[in-house]
């Protein structure tokens, strides 16, 4: 494995998107973490990727994986089971000004298409890659500033979606903040985080307006039936020079969100991870983190929601 990005838990299928590509994608069992097979080469053909950029899984769907490409503007489904021969399933999503960055199923008939620091607007298409619908993000922020300025507010940012198809959650990297929007992309509420912030504009030479937060905040998500799940950092960062990269931004810190937005738990992981999965059921949390190529697997309290 080369840089594994983040892993998405489907069943007992273990996916994990690998950034330094060819191949593109690695399944693991969940279970005893056994490579089961890696697939995806550079390309334009069927189960080809230009790169990918966001791994979501199909509610509803519990044999399959789908891997969106920016670079192809495409969703492939790929089977957890060993292709029988058949075509693999792809969805096109339909052009749009500036194409989504990242792309994920938010229901079983609906993707969730975003990209802040390009658009600030959410698309939402149906399950034939038609536009729904095209919702502005409230990013945070003054209206005294710019929405283009703003927009970098968004830079890092994660989506996570609630298993329920009720909504999905947005936590922000350089901002102590995570927002909840319905299944319509509407802004519903800010969660309970316990060290929030506001941003921090300030002007650059040129007449520019930046985000001049110098502290790194939330580097991953996820969901449970019952819970929201949040990789937090809470470092300083000197400016300059600049943040870490992303990819190498772990922590051991996660905390842990009922669905409407109240801090029930705080997790300290004896090893730092970014990208984060959970099962349904609370029972195992999963994580990866560049630095030495390695996934993990914690056993999670006997209930998230205790002491």
């Amino acid at each position: 494995m080369g840089r594994p990005g983040h892993p998405v838990l489907v069943g007992q299928s273990l996916w994990i998107q690998d950034d330094a590509a060819d191949p593109f994608l690695h399944l693991l069992s969940a279970v005893d973490g056994r490579l089961t097979r890696s697939l995806g080469r550079p390309g334009k053909g069927p189960g080809d990727f230009g790169g990918i950029t966001d791994l979501s899984a199909r509610p509803g769907d519990t044999q399959a994986i789908w891997a969106y490409d920016f670079y192809l503007r495409r969703l492939t489904r790929f089977p957890s089971a060993e292709s029988t021969g058949q075509p693999l399933q792809v969805i096109t999503l339909s052009h749009v000004a500036r194409t989504p960055m990242r792309a994920s199923w938010l229901t079983r008939d609906r993707v969730l298409g975003y990209a802040a620091r390009d658009s600030g607007v959410f698309t939402l298409y149906d399950d034939t890659g038609s536009v729904v619908s095209r919702v502005p993000w409230p990013l945070p922020g003054p209206d005294s500033i710019p929405y283009e300025g703003r927009l970098v507010v968004g830079v890092g940012s994660e989506v996570c979606a609630r298993r329920d198809g009720a909504g999905f959650f947005v936590a922000y990297a350089f901002l102590g903040r995570i927002d909840a929007f319905d299944e319509h992309a509407l802004f519903q509420r800010r969660v309970d985080v316990p060290f929030a912030s506001e941003p921090l504009f300030r002007a650059v030479p040129g007449g520019r307006i930046i985000d001049g937060s110098t502290r790194l905040w939330y580097n991953s998500c996820a969901t449970s039936q019952e819970f929201l799940y949040a990789g937090f950092d809470g470092r300083a960062y000197p400016l300059p020079p600049a943040p870490p990269t992303f990819e190498k931004w772990c922590s051991p810190f996660i905390h842990v969100f009922d669905l409407r937005g109240r801090l029930v738990r705080v997790l300290l992981l004896d090893r730092p991870v970014r990208g984060i999965t959970v099962d349904s059921a609370n029972t195992w949390l999963y994580g990866a983190c560049v630095d030495n190529a390695t996934i993990y697997r914690f056993r999670l309290p006997p209930s998230a929601a205790g002491p």
